[in-house]
């Protein structure tokens, strides 16, 4: 058609917008490549992530382990407690477990009372056993009446 021609696309323009385009693009493409190097070159081995787990971990474990000389500070300050065989660990969280021997049901109370009043601790795991040797000094309910008395009303 006659008319056609006029609006026909010039080759030159198109050149022109081509190469600005392209431009752009290899702007675009050398600031990528950069930005990728720098963070090579910032962590070549690619374990910044790793490394932030890893430090979270460390921290949780420097936190527990504090939390449990703080609560041995505690017994090694008390004058029962300093005397039995308690081995205190941690489990996430702020829980201290206790594990060991005492002489007695109330020791077992006493043990669990004195590490949960220890600053951070959010709770206690008491796998403390009586020794079979020692009798509690405070008799449960039945003891408590006496043997075969009828219980109060």
């Amino acid at each position: 058609m006659p008319g056609d021609e006029d609006e026909a696309e010039d080759p030159s323009a198109r050149s022109e917008s081509g190469g600005a385009f392209r431009d752009v693009l290899l702007v675009a493409s050398g600031l990528l490549v950069g930005v990728l190097l720098a963070l090579y070159l910032a962590d070549p081995d690619g374990d910044a992530a790793q490394l932030g787990a890893d430090d979270a971990d460390a921290d949780a474990e420097s936190d527990d382990a504090e939390l449990e000389e703080r609560v041995l500070e505690a017994f090694a300050n008390d004058p029962i407690l300093s005397e039995r065989a308690i081995e205190i660990g941690s489990l996430p969280e702020g829980v201290i477990t206790l594990d060991g021997r005492v002489h007695s049901r109330r020791e077992v109370t006493y043990a669990s009372t004195i590490a949960g009043g220890t600053p951070g601790v959010a709770g206690v795991v008491s796998r403390l056993l009586v020794r079979a040797d020692e009798q509690d000094d405070i008799p449960d309910g039945d003891e408590a009446r006496g043997a075969g008395a009828p219980a109060a009303e």
